[in-house]
């Protein structure tokens, strides 16, 4: 694995020793996250999660710098006021094409031109907050708890090892009929 990892040119981003296997009353730092070179100073707060996973791998989480460029705000071009954009490029631009004569006079007409566009979409097109997460429609406050329920009961069986009803957790966490 260290050839590999080497002759590869790639970096391993684990930090610590949390166990990322766990089965039973066996515990191992298996897992590897691997990153090229230009990205690993963009992978922050690596760890494994404590979440069950309803598996015997523990979820591993971390965050890129770069999903957090954008601000939590955005244009939604399909809620674009067009009368709104048609007013104001009218204004912004109306019948101002001066005198071209040069290139210089093209590219300072062009730049105008892209002013004018650009600030007219964004008149038009005001940035809204986004949230985070997308939202399912079908999700609900039962759901979850339901899901709160279902991952407790998990765990406990998971540790415990008991046997309900002629079933046993295998090892991916799916019920083994005997």
């Amino acid at each position: 694995m260290a050839e590999f990892v080497a002759s590869t040119n790639l970096e391993i981003i684990n930090v610590g020793g949390e166990p990322t296997f766990v089965t039973g009353n066996r515990q191992s730092v298996i897992d590897v996250t691997l990153a090229t070179p230009p990205i690993v100073h963009d992978i922050e707060d690596w760890s494994v999660s404590g979440e069950d996973s309803m598996f015997d791998h523990r979820y591993i989480t971390f965050t890129l710098k770069r999903d957090r460029k954008h601000p939590g705000f955005r244009r939604n071009p399909r809620q674009t006021n067009w009368t709104v954009y048609d007013q104001e490029l009218n204004q912004s631009i109306g019948m101002w094409i001066g005198r071209v004569t040069t290139p210089g006079d093209i590219e300072r007409e062009l730049t105008n031109l892209n002013k004018a566009v650009i600030g007219s979409f964004e008149k038009a097109c005001p940035r809204c907050r986004i949230s985070g997460h997308k939202k399912v429609p079908w999700w609900n406050p039962e759901l979850t708890l339901l899901k709160k329920k279902a991952n407790r009961a998990f765990h406990v069986a998971y540790r415990t090892r008991t046997e309900d009803a002629g079933y046993s957790i295998g090892r991916r966490g799916e019920s083994l009929k005997k």
